[in-house]
């Protein structure tokens, strides 16, 4: 597996992967946040360096952003580390059948390694309190829950959680 940022040939194959991971896990738009991105906001992740492509075999089989920016849905939780140097990790989206243990692990211990080379921190993250995969990757891998807060017309809850650095 490697992990490149992405270019803006990347984009649409990007777009592809939310989509679908939405439709593979029955979860509407107005259930799991944030909704399907538009072409021009991957457009400006890829511009700033956030967009990052998994591919294998010259596949791409996943896609997240990774941000310096705290969005406001995260102000409503009290953070551990108050510091402004967080690394936020946005929409991680994997083909259905391609997440495993192993890959979750590799792709967490890519992000640890960015955020340590960028100086940031701590990463902060969020999942969608169904999505039973991606909140038992952030708890193995030593994130700690910091809250749950239902997010302005969603049904269930977001759990965040918050990994520092030392």
């Amino acid at each position: 597996m490697q992990i490149h940022k992405a270019e803006e040939k990347d984009i649409v194959e990007a777009l592809y992967l939310i989509k679908i991971s939405f439709e593979y896990n029955n979860v509407s738009e107005n259930e799991w946040r944030p909704p399907t991105p538009e072409y021009f906001e991957m457009e400006e992740e890829v511009n700033n360096g956030e967009l990052f492509v998994l591919r294998k075999d010259k596949i791409t089989f996943g896609t997240f952003s990774l941000s310096g920016k705290m969005p406001e849905d995260f102000t409503k939780i009290n953070w551990n580390d108050q510091n402004e140097q967080n690394l936020i990790i946005k929409r991680i989206a994997i083909f259905p059948g391609w997440f495993t243990d192993e890959l979750g692990e590799k792709l967490i211990d890519f992000i640890e390694q960015y955020a340590e080379e960028h100086k940031y921190s701590s990463i902060k993250s969020n999942a969608y309190s169904k999505n039973e995969a991606l909140n038992t990757l952030y708890q193995n891998m030593g994130f700690t829950f910091q809250g749950d807060a239902v997010l302005p017309g969603k049904k269930s809850p977001y759990y965040f959680y918050e990994k520092i650095f030392e």
